[in-house]
C-alpha cells in the first residue's frame, strides 16, 4: 500500500521541475518551490493540470498503516501477538501549524532546511511531503505536510487546551474518517466527536495555578502514562491492571473520584456526591472483592480501603 497523504496535488496548471532539494512548480507568473523529499517518486511526466498528483513522498505501508498510527499518536502498546510487519515506521512531524504567518523555507550550509511559520520554527522531516509553497500565507491548524502530528511538541508549544485539542481531533479525523482528507468535514459514518473528546480527556493532563485557575502546564501522557500512572481507581482496573492498582489503593495512591468518564461527562461529573453515585461505589467495591480473589490481597484490605 501507498501512504497516500504523501502526494502533492497541483494548485493550478504548471510544469515540474526538481532542482537540487528543490521541488519547483512552474506557473503563470512565477513558480512554487516546494522542498524535495529524500523518497521522491515521479510520475514519468512534466506538465500537469490542476488538482492533478504531481508526485509522492512514497512511504510503502501496511494494510493496518492507519491502525499503527492511531497506536502512535495515543502512545499506546501494540499487541504482544505475532506481528506481521515489523518493520513498519509511522511517520511522525510537526505537521499543524500552530500560528498564523508566513511559511519560509531556507536551506542552511550543512544543506538541512528549516521551516519557519511566523516565528516559529518546526522540525522538518525529509521524509514528509510539504502541501505549500515558499512564502504561502498560512493559517493556525493547517497541515503543512504528511505524517502523524508528534503531540508532545504540540503541547510544549502550545499552552491553550482547546488549541491543543483542535490538533488531536484532526489528526484523528484524518486517520480514521476517509472523508476529513478530502473535505475537512466529517461523514456521518465518521467517529463520533464525543469520542474523541474522550479519548483526548484520557490522555492528558491539564495543571491549573492554584490562584488564577489559569492553565499552567498540559502534559500529553498517552494511554500507558495515562493508566496506569493516573488517580483513577476504576480506569486503572478497567483496563486490567487489577494487581498493580489495588497495590497503589492499599498505599493510598489511588481514589475511587476523577474518573475519566466523570471527567469528560458532565451527566456523570454532577453525580459524584450524590447518594446514586455512593450505591455505585459500593457495588464497584462488591465486585473488586470477588476479583480480588486471583491477585494476593487480602478481601478485609480491600474492604477497608473501599469506604463510602
Amino acid at each position: 500500500m501507498i501512504d497516500q497523504t504523501g502526494f502533492l496535488v497541483a494548485p493550478k496548471s504548471c510544469e515540474f521541475i526538481e532542482d537540487g532539494k528543490w521541488i519547483k512548480l512552474k506557473v503563470r507568473g512565477g513558480e512554487l518551490i516546494y522542498p524535495r523529499p529524500d523518497n521522491l517518486v515521479t510520475l514519468g511526466k512534466t506538465k500537469f493540470e490542476k488538482d492533478e498528483n504531481v508526485c509522492i513522498a512514497y512511504n510503502t505501508t501496511s494494510p493496518i498503516y492507519k491502525l499503527n498510527g492511531l497506536i502512535n499518536l495515543m502512545k499506546a502498546k501494540a499487541s504482544l501477538g505475532t506481528r506481521y510487519f515489523e518493520k513498519e515506521t509511522v511517520l511522525m512531524s510537526d505537521c499543524y501549524a500552530l500560528e498564523d504567518g508566513t511559511l519560509h523555507y531556507t536551506e542552511d550550509e550543512s544543506g538541512y532546511i528549516h521551516v519557519m511559520i511566523g516565528s516559529k520554527e518546526y522540525q522538518y522531516n525529509p521524509l514528509a511531503m510539504y502541501y505549500f509553497p515558499d512564502g504561502a500565507q498560512i493559517n493556525k491548524f493547517d497541515r503543512i505536510c504528511s505524517g502523524v502530528v508528534n503531540m508532545t511538541h504540540v503541547v510544549s508549544e502550545l499552552k491553550n487546551v482547546n488549541d491543543v485539542y483542535l490538533i488531536f481531533r484532526k489528526q484523528m479525523f484524518t486517520l480514521t474518517d476517509p472523508d476529513f482528507i478530502k473535505t475537512n468535514i466529517t461523514s456521518l459514518s465518521g467517529t463520533q466527536e464525543e469520542i474523541i473528546e474522550l479519548l483526548f480527556t484520557g490522555l492528558t493532563n491539564v495543571k491549573y495555578d492554584a490562584k488564577t485557575q489559569a492553565v499552567d502546564e498540559i502534559e500529553y501522557n498517552g494511554t500507558g502514562t495515562s493508566i496506569t500512572g493516573g488517580q483513577s481507581f476504576y480506569t486503572a482496573l478497567s483496563f486490567g491492571y487489577g494487581s498493580k492498582v489495588i497495590d497503589r489503593a492499599i498505599r493510598g495512591d489511588v481514589n475511587l473520584d476523577g474518573d475519566v468518564i466523570i471527567k469528560s461527562c458532565p451527566r456523570y461529573r454532577n453525580l459524584e456526591n450524590t447518594d446514586c453515585w455512593k450505591r455505585y461505589r459500593i457495588k464497584s467495591a462488591v465486585r473488586l472483592i470477588s476479583y480480588s480473589t486471583t491477585m494476593y490481597v487480602k478481601n478485609d484490605i480491600v474492604c477497608s480501603y473501599i469506604k463510602i
